[in-house]
């Protein structure tokens, strides 16, 4: 199986302020490439799958072809360790029917509870519009917080990372 995608494949970032007695709070983000419910019934790449996302307290994964794959992962995680998982996920985007894709977030349901969440619908401003999620946590310092994925095209990377200010303001304007 490749893994070829634009930077970043996988990152792993840590957020200050976990209990010392806990496991450390981690963000990541896994582009699936193609994912739907071929990949998620092949017993190996779901297992995978399923060791990187239980590292995380939040994982958010790109690339999503097919809700029933998140299901089958969700449940696979389920039974995987002691956590808990849930998902929330952006409606469909992209620019075309046959290339359409979601931004999926995986988390643990005890640690981590979704505030709200916002889809930006300014179409000629992203390839795939930001999925903008508002998590608490009541075990990290800054308790609750915002994350917006953005899978652009190289292309259109500078202009799209610019607009993200958009974006942030229209969610200043909506949550505030």
């Amino acid at each position: 199986m490749k893994w070829h995608a634009p930077l970043p494949l996988f990152f792993l970032l840590l957020v200050g302020g976990a209990t010392e007695k806990s496991s450390p709070f981690t963000i990541c983000a896994f582009n699936v490439q193609n994912f739907n419910s071929s990949k998620a019934s092949n017993y190996r790449v779901k297992h995978i799958l399923t060791q990187v996302v239980s590292r995380c307290s939040i994982c958010l994964l790109q690339e999503v072809k097919d809700p029933d794959a998140i299901k089958s992962l969700v449940s696979a995680l389920n039974r995987y360790d002691d956590y808990k998982y849930e998902s929330v996920s952006s409606g469909p985007l992209g620019n075309s029917p046959s290339n359409m894709e979601q931004y999926v977030f995986i988390y643990r349901k005890k640690l981590v509870k979704v505030k709200s969440t916002h889809q930006y619908r300014k179409t000629q401003s992203f390839v795939r519009e930001p999925f903008v999620v508002q998590f608490h946590c009541e075990k990290t310092a800054v308790q609750d917080f915002v994350l917006v994925p953005l899978r652009s095209e190289p292309s259109q990377a500078v202009q799209e990372i610019d607009r993200l200010y958009d974006v942030y303001s229209e969610v200043v304007h909506l949550w505030n």
